[in-house]
């Protein structure tokens, strides 16, 4: 399985002792690297690692303003939020935003549950693409650095 460029680079600048995942660590279990983040703990942590994105598959620009966060993945299990990762790293444009996944899980399922679990593209609402099984919502970035546990690493 390929390592992506940014998993590497977020692995050699901030971890100790890291290694990658393999393919059904990475795809079932939804993590992509173990290795020690001295900030957050002396013991090897899990990290789902996630690129800076686009709002939408058609924009060209990259933004920082909002995520997608996958309850549900595209073929109808359990996405990378319910994973085993114990931290998912966002890239940002001049930092990695790292945020507890059982922290972030729970805070999402409140939101949603506040909103009804509303259907939709809007802020806290779920959301299934066409032709996929997936369920996803998204999220400020805002709301994710006031979040218990979380961390901005600077590039």
């Amino acid at each position: 399985m390929d390592f992506t460029i940014k998993e590497t680079e977020f692995a050699q600048k901030y971890l100790i002792d890291w290694e990658k995942a393999n393919y059904y660590e990475n795809r079932i279990e939804h993590w992509d690297v173990k290795g020690i983040l001295n900030k957050i703990s002396p013991d090897p942590l899990l990290f789902d690692v996630k690129a800076r994105k686009r709002l939408s598959r058609i924009d060209i620009l990259f933004q920082d303003k909002f995520t997608w966060i996958e309850g549900t993945d595209i073929k109808g299990n359990p996405g990378w939020l319910k994973g085993k990762a114990d931290y998912i790293a966002f890239e940002q444009e001049n930092h990695w935003l790292i945020v507890n996944r059982e922290i972030l899980h729970t805070f999402i399922f409140e939101r949603l549950k506040a909103n009804g679990f509303k259907e939709g593209r809007g802020i806290y609402e779920i959301y299934t693409r066409k032709n996929a099984l997936d369920k996803i919502t998204l999220v400020p970035m805002e709301d994710l650095t006031k979040l218990e546990k979380t961390l901005r690493l600077k590039k």
